[in-house]
């Protein structure tokens, strides 16, 4: 199934829920969404647990425009809805994605959403901007980056509206600290791949 336009349509995500309730775990449907798109993960599940699973390309969780963590190609992810939360997931890349529920099997130490409330509040605990700044990059590299000949490679970017959400900085402050990384050449040019490129000194700061 694809996703269209800039959400799903409600009707589509009713059917296609209610399609995946009635398959076996092994047979869940897997959803094709486009970089930029998003799509509706629960509206009135709150509290309730869904089971992530990407195939491909990496995503936002969200509720409206506030962040609630990242998930990446291979992850196979428990999400527990928090209470009065409309959960969506938008692409950073294309994407292949299926989503159920998981059933009474699972272990709650492995819930995504926990793991990255608390990396966020870390990330916000440095009083300086730059220093919130380099502490998101290297959690996003920790977990989705890889490293290449050229570096270590974040697949996904990242707007300077996004990153001056989760850092709680003003726009013009995250674009004046991208230019300083770029300055100091701990960010460097990637213009054959999408998504950012880093210094492999950067993560050893």
């Amino acid at each position: 199934m694809l996703a269209s336009g800039p959400f799903a349509s409600a009707f589509a995500i009713s059917s296609w829920a209610v399609a995946v309730g009635r398959q076996p775990p092994c047979l869940g449907i897997v959803v094709r969404i486009k970089a930029g798109q998003s799509v509706l993960l629960a509206s009135t599940s709150s509290g309730s647990w869904l089971q992530l699973s990407l195939a491909d390309g990496y995503c936002r969780v969200c509720d409206s425009e506030v962040t609630l963590g990242f998930v990446g190609p291979g992850d196979l992810q428990l999400v527990r809805i928090p209470a009065g939360c409309v959960a969506c997931l938008e692409a950073l890349t294309d994407v292949s994605v299926s989503w159920r529920d998981p059933g009474a099997s699972f272990q709650a130490s492995e819930e995504l959403l926990g793991d990255w409330m608390a990396v966020l509040l870390r990330v916000r605990s440095h009083r300086q901007a730059g220093q919130r700044l380099l502490a998101l990059f290297q959690a996003l590299l920790c977990r989705h980056g890889r490293r290449t000949s050229g570096g270590y490679w974040l697949a996904f970017s990242l707007s300077h509206q996004r990153l001056s959400e989760l850092l709680g900085s003003t726009r013009s402050t995250v674009t004046r600290m991208m230019s300083l990384l770029r300055q100091r050449s701990a960010l460097l040019s990637c213009d054959e791949q999408m998504g950012l490129l880093f210094d492999p000194a950067f993560l050893e700061d």
